[in-house]
């Protein structure tokens, strides 16, 4: 008996080194080992009772700033909510949004010199700073947010609609500005090199990374911000991937490596590239979409995602990919979660 009982523990004890779950809001631990290092991944739940789809989060002040919207029957206008969770998702406050911002489809929500800001990113023409002490957006006159920086330069996008994007890489040193027609969903930079991913958002279009060694060689420009893309010639960078075939939402140096995480029709993948193509490292137990919010300047990033339930595969997977018309023909996606990549560590905490 004796033995049997030794044997048992030493089983257990071998699968929570590869596994360990806690019952505090179901979570999991696990240990994504890749030739060059390990990275941590972690799963929890955080349980609050907000409706809504997630939109968009930051984490300033150790709090976690989290926008919900909501559809709404009747009117084009979305139900906007901004809650406000401390670092172990227990709820502090909603903030209050001012009318203003409720006719706004599209913002970001950037921190930038110890501030809490949001800003349109369609016309441009609304910013706000968050009033910490009053729980509320407050309006500000029209800024232009980073959507990049490091100790060498500030970079800024521009969304031109169907025309495209630009990018403007400003030199600190001595505040040149040069720019390059792409517009990425995230950034990233090992050594002098930048990497500005581009990611698939419509089945028709293609997953793309532009590597651009030197920022200097790029087309000279300036930073007002009025002109529209007329030059569709790529200068100064060179793709490294360009395909159609799967979906990359996520790039992150780990070990000098750019590592991405990327989907295709069957799963959901951290891979690396090489000569055009790209390697599968490690398989996720699940699938699920990511839309970078934040990169903050220690390397860190977190993600909006929506981890895929059983009616999202189905829809997917549907000839005619048919809608939900109760949600205004929103496909079906689970609740949502934070990501959060920062050096070695993966997590995940879902909203309940």
């Amino acid at each position: 008996m004796k033995k049997q009982f030794a044997i048992l523990s030493i089983v257990l004890t071998l699968i929570s080194c590869a596994t360990r779950h806690s019952g505090t809001h179901g979570k999991i631990e696990k240990t994504i080992k890749l030739s060059f290092g390990d990275i941590n991944l972690k799963i929890d739940t955080f349980d609050i009772s907000e409706d809504g789809n997630l939109r968009n989060v930051v984490i300033y002040h150790d709090k976690y700033y989290i926008m919900f919207e909501t559809y709404r029957k009747y009117t084009t206008q979305d139900f906007k909510m901004m809650v406000v969770l401390d670092k172990y998702g227990n709820f502090i406050e909603k903030v209050s949004v001012p009318d203003d911002f409720k006719n706004i489809p599209y913002y970001d929500i950037s921190i930038e010199n110890d501030s809490l800001l949001v800003k349109e990113t369609q016309f441009e023409e609304y910013t706000f700073y968050l009033d910490e002490k009053g729980g509320e957006l407050k309006p500000i006159k029209k800024r232009k947010l980073k959507s990049y920086q490091d100790s060498d330069y500030n970079i800024y996008t521009m969304d031109h609609g169907e025309w495209g994007g630009t990018t403007y890489f400003q030199n600190k040193a001595d505040n040149s500005v040069h720019k390059v027609e792409f517009l990425p969903d995230a950034i990233n930079r090992i050594d002098s090199t930048y990497y500005l991913l581009q990611s698939k958002h419509f089945p028709w279009e293609h997953s793309r990374l532009l590597k651009i060694s030197n920022p200097q060689i790029l087309q000279q420009s300036n930073l007002d911000f009025t002109g529209r893309r007329v030059n569709e010639k790529l200068v100064g960078g060179e793709f490294e991937f360009n395909n159609e075939e799967v979906s990359i939402m996520c790039s992150f140096v780990f070990k000098k490596k750019l590592l991405h995480i990327y989907s295709d029709d069957k799963s959901t993948y951290i891979g690396e590239i090489v000569d055009n193509k790209i390697q599968p490292l490690y398989k996720f137990d699940f699938n699920f979409n990511a839309f970078q919010c934040m990169h903050y300047e220690n390397g860190k990033q977190i993600y909006g995602c929506f981890i895929h339930d059983k009616k999202y595969e189905k829809w997917k997977k549907a000839e005619f990919m048919p809608f939900n018309d109760e949600i205004k023909q929103k496909p079906v996606y689970n609740k949502g979660a934070i990501l959060i990549i920062d050096n070695d560590s993966i997590v995940f905490h879902k909203l309940n």
